[in-house]
């Protein structure tokens, strides 16, 4: 029928399309024309620094000398993972001159990190964590981030903490956790709880999510004694208020540069 492509005939197409994209990647770019294009918007440099490898025609491109050159899929890869940390890392550099960082876009790239941590990543101490006592360790996030994984036996709980500039988001990668979160209005003592807009959830393994800056809530292992200890990690944009979580060992201490502490 006229007008109608077959399965094949879309795929060939495609097919074709990938092999002209790529004989047109392939083809270094004169650097004035990419100096034009950088100017124009059509191109985008991943930093701001000198020769920072540019986002162009959907492919990131490097300077070779006078040209600039389409990286292999290897490349393409590391450079999508870079831009993605540092959108975070200016994110959190904006918020340290003068504004919180809450946006849907960032903790939405909390989200999707912590949706690649495995109980395999974890620290040993808390994987292996005994007594009834919580234990936290730095763990290694994204730059612009801070991190800890947490052990929380049956019971344990932290307590009501207000973050006032950071965005965050945690995940529960082994029991049950319940956050109970309320709106608040901040003063010079601490919160106070606005009336019926209060709210709390149970998530348990594999579960997670985002809490936006400005939240007030606590996070407890609701089971009975004897229960399962629950597992958790827990990442926030820079800068965040370290003091609110304290009461854990290992959260207090440090400064927010230190938030690449390796996992092993």
């Amino acid at each position: 029928m006229t007008g109608v492509q077959s399965e094949e005939q879309r795929e060939r197409l495609a097919e074709l399309k990938a092999l002209a994209e790529a004989r047109i990647n392939g083809v270094p770019v004169d650097d004035s024309v990419m100096s034009e294009a950088l100017a124009a918007g059509a191109a985008v440099p991943l930093g701001d620094f000198p020769d920072a490898p540019v986002r162009y025609r959907d492919t990131w491109w490097v300077r070779a000398g006078a040209a600039w050159r389409a990286g292999d899929e290897q490349v393409q890869r590391l450079f999508d993972e870079d831009a993605a940390r540092y959108r975070m890392a200016v994110a959190a550099r904006d918020a340290a001159r003068g504004g919180g960082v809450s946006s849907q876009e960032s903790i939405g790239e909390l989200l999707h990190f912590l949706a690649g941590v495995t109980l395999e990543k974890l620290p040993r101490a808390v994987c292996e964590g005994e007594g009834e006592e919580a234990v936290a360790a730095r763990i290694e996030v994204p730059p612009g981030c801070v991190g800890w994984a947490v052990r929380w036996p049956p019971g344990a709980e932290a307590d009501w903490h207000h973050h006032p500039e950071s965005g965050g988001a945690l995940v529960v990668l082994a029991g049950e956790l319940q956050e109970q979160w309320r709106d608040a209005e901040p003063d010079l003592f601490g919160t106070q709880a606005v009336p019926g807009r209060n709210g709390s959830w149970r998530l348990g393994a594999g579960e997670r999510r985002g809490i936006p800056a400005g939240s007030v809530h606590r996070v407890a292992n609701p089971v009975a004694a004897g229960g399962a200890p629950a597992l958790s990690v827990h990442v926030a944009l820079l800068p965040h208020a370290t003091p609110c979580h304290g009461w854990l060992p290992g959260c207090s201490s440090g400064s927010q540069d230190d938030s690449s502490r390796s996992m092993d």
